[in-house]
């Protein structure tokens, strides 16, 4: 499919000592300690996304807690499988227990408003430059925050995909350029989903950063096009929606790929917690 050359701020895998750079992205694996670390790389000034699957013991506690809210209890009621019912109140658990840290509050002090396509803004005193963006698939929940930036995560496995079906979604959501290097790489069978998919979950990533979701015209951010050398010319920063963003693709160890998008906003002038 080509080689992506990178945005401008590469996601980072976390460690015991990690300390993350203003501006750079840290992707954190849930365990119980991990609320507090991605708390302290916020006052960092990094990005996080946290990532976890529903059956691993630690997310499981942190949803069994979730302080939700009435309307968040109905629109987990809403759902009809349990398993999506679970992964939405996860990350919605996930991300009460950082910015409670963050804001040296209890989680369930933290409320949250919908703001446009369910898109959650923290309703708390100073946490207007906070932004949140999260994501559910098979299992999985991917939560990225950010402090002075608008962000947006998509996590979605790869899945078995007929060609039919592929070109016909293409046709409705992909951009002329996308379209054209997704039909190059429809000759080969796995290469085409593979890609239909890449293409997929960065272009929702941004979509979702915006605020817009499928509402707005998909089709006109194009985020990939045809390279006669490796294929597949990816699109690391694009202008949609009146921003400037940053998009990259993410697949932290033993999950499923994800991608992120984000937009610098106007700097914080102050920053709870901070030093």
């Amino acid at each position: 499919m080509g080689s992506d050359p990178g945005p401008v701020c590469q996601p980072v895998a976390d460690g015991p000592h990690r300390s993350p750079a203003p501006g750079e992205w840290i992707a954190l694996r849930w365990r119980g300690e991990t609320a507090v670390q991605a708390a302290r790389s916020l006052r960092a000034g990094a990005m996080v996304l946290l990532y976890g699957a529903i059956g691993h013991p630690a997310v499981a506690t942190a949803a069994r807690s979730a302080p939700l809210t009435p309307a968040e209890r109905a629109r987990a009621a809403r759902y009809l499988f349990a398993a999506n019912r679970d992964e939405f109140v996860a990350g919605r658990a996930m991300v009460r227990h950082v910015l409670g840290p963050f804001f040296g509050v209890a989680p369930g002090a933290l409320g949250f408003d919908a703001a446009a396509f369910h898109k959650p803004r923290v309703t708390w005193p100073g946490a207007d430059h906070v932004d949140v963006s999260l994501s559910h698939a098979d299992g999985w929940v991917a939560c990225a925050l950010a402090g002075g930036c608008v962000v947006g995560v998509d996590v979605e496995p790869d899945r078995v995909l007929a060609a039919d079906d592929r070109d016909g979604m293409a046709r409705q959501v992909f951009a002329p350029g996308e379209r054209a290097a997704l039909a190059i790489a429809g000759a080969q069978a796995d290469a085409g989903a593979s890609l239909f998919f890449e293409i997929w979950r960065r272009k929702e990533a941004v979509l979702k950063a915006a605020g817009l979701g499928f509402s707005g015209d998909p089709a006109a951010l194009c985020l990939a096009r045809p390279d006669t050398r490796t294929g597949v010319a990816w699109q690391s920063t694009v202008v949609f929606a009146g921003r400037r963003w940053q998009v990259a693709s993410v697949t932290p160890p033993g999950a499923p790929p994800m991608a992120l998008a984000w937009s610098p906003n106007d700097p914080p002038r102050s920053r709870p917690g901070a030093a």
